[in-house]
């Protein structure tokens, strides 16, 4: 974020690679966060932006029409949506996923939603839903040294 103009330049996604928990838990040890991406350089490649040129409104809109035209750059925007996790469920192009998330990608507030998305709700004991389910109750047993300062935060990870 430019501080004089507030135009936003790029957005850098962080991860770390939660299956490494309690590995951090035993030995003490911290995440590996690290770039799962930049918002510039991945939807860049499907709407070509200057360099010095900010993410508008309507570079963004732009950007959720090229979902709309190419299913790729749509499942990439989906893998970062779940920040690259393997229990992201699917959202096949032939159904009503990518419709409904573009939709609402454009809407840019929740009280403006398009429709209710239904697709990736899990009865709990589908394993994504049960593997989530474990990481939150973990998460409410007591802080660990590599989430306490996690924006703040010492619960409800």
């Amino acid at each position: 974020v430019d501080t004089k103009s507030w135009n936003v330049f790029d957005s850098e996604t962080y991860v770390a690679n939660l299956d490494k928990a309690a590995e951090w838990d035993k030995t003490g040890a911290t995440p590996d966060w690290h770039l799962e991406y930049s918002a510039r350089k991945a939807y860049g490649a499907h709407v070509p932006i200057a360099a010095d040129a900010p993410l508008t409104a309507s570079w963004w809109h732009n950007v959720t029409t090229a979902f709309e035209k190419n299913n790729a750059a749509f499942q990439e925007y989906w893998t970062y949506h779940g920040k690259s996790s393997k229990e992201q469920p699917a959202c096949p192009d032939d159904g009503p996923c990518p419709k409904e998330m573009i939709c609402n990608m454009r809407a840019g507030k929740s009280a403006d939603t398009c429709s209710t998305i239904s697709f990736s709700v899990k009865r709990s004991d589908d394993e994504p839903a049960t593997a989530l389910g474990r990481l939150s109750k973990r998460s409410e047993d007591a802080p660990q040294p590599w989430n306490k300062k996690l924006c703040g935060l010492t619960s409800g990870l």
